[in-house]
């Protein structure tokens, strides 16, 4: 399925609890913690996994026009997401990935 396909099947459910279906990873269930809007005009999204291997926090960076990404914090607690991280530069979503699923979820329900 194209990115649009994706982002119209998700949508919906992207809004219902926050919970988010990432069909490429499926031994773990994912959740928006919290969005918001930054003053670049790109939104800040932080997500949670619960897997196998426990559970683990990632913060991104979306532009939702254009969408790219970066992420600007991750580790096991919310705590470390505050930690010091390098940033990078922001980069294309890649199709099938947890990243891109995330952002169709977060853009879908601006």
């Amino acid at each position: 399925l194209g990115l649009t396909a994706i982002f119209l099947a998700l949508a919906t459910e992207a809004v219902a609890e926050n919970r988010v279906s990432v069909p490429t990873d499926p031994r773990a269930s994912y959740w928006i913690m919290s969005k918001s809007k930054i003053g670049n005009g790109n939104i800040q999204v932080v997500s949670r996994r619960s897997g196998p291997s426990g559970t683990s926090y990632a913060r991104r960076e979306i532009n939702c026009a254009r969408m790219t990404f970066r992420y600007t914090g991750e580790g096991d607690t919310q705590a470390e997401l505050n930690q010091p991280y390098n940033k990078g530069q922001m980069a294309p979503l890649t199709e099938g990935s947890i990243s891109t699923y995330i952002a169709l979820a977060a853009c879908s329900s601006r």
